[in-house]
């Protein structure tokens, strides 16, 4: 089930699953040079990573994809290009008072915990 809050395709994805755990956690980047950046980072730091192919890239509604696991063996993405429906207004499910505007900042903080501050830092 793909949740909207803004003009992307989906924020939030819910998977039914036997166990109740985060799937996975999705970064954006800007763009496909970015996206290499990164990959070259990860990989001088020693940081293993695989990168999706285009089957699941595309169920992510993103042009592009790289999966890892953070210190606290977080499952965690980085993508670029992700599907944005301009044509679909958003409408709430309840009434606003001022705006809700995601925008560049996404759905706001995500917490996670971690065992090894100084890993994950």
């Amino acid at each position: 089930l793909y949740l909207r809050m803004d003009q992307w395709h989906h924020r939030i994805v819910l998977h039914r699953a036997d166990e109740d755990d985060l799937a996975y956690l999705g970064w954006r980047v800007a763009g496909p040079v970015e996206f290499e950046d990164i990959q070259a980072k990860l990989r001088s730091a020693g940081i293993p990573f695989t990168v999706a192919g285009e089957a699941e890239a595309k169920e992510r509604h993103v042009l592009a994809l790289l999966k890892l696991t953070d210190p606290g063996g977080n499952p965690t993405e980085i993508f670029y290009g992700p599907r944005v429906d301009t044509h679909k207004p958003f409408h709430p499910g309840r009434p606003m008072y001022g705006r809700f505007v995601t925008g560049s900042q996404g759905i706001g903080h995500c917490i996670l915990r971690q065992d090894d501050v100084e890993a994950a830092a």
